[in-house]
């Protein structure tokens, strides 16, 4: 039980930490489409990441 405890804490944040590169990566796109489009969504999905890992932890 004690690994659960600590192991969902660490997991969200690797997820939040992927998230996060993929907004780096969606505005430094060379397509103008992407910037527009995928950067915003790619923000949102690490700010909601973001908030669950400070909650779970």
């Amino acid at each position: 039980m004690v690994a659960a405890i600590t192991f969902v804490p660490v997991a969200i944040s690797l997820v939040f930490g992927f998230l996060a590169l993929g907004v780096v990566a969606n505005a430094l796109s060379r397509s103008r489409s992407e910037r527009l489009v995928m950067t915003p969504i790619a923000f949102v999905l690490a700010a909601l990441s973001l908030a669950i890992a400070l909650n779970a932890g």
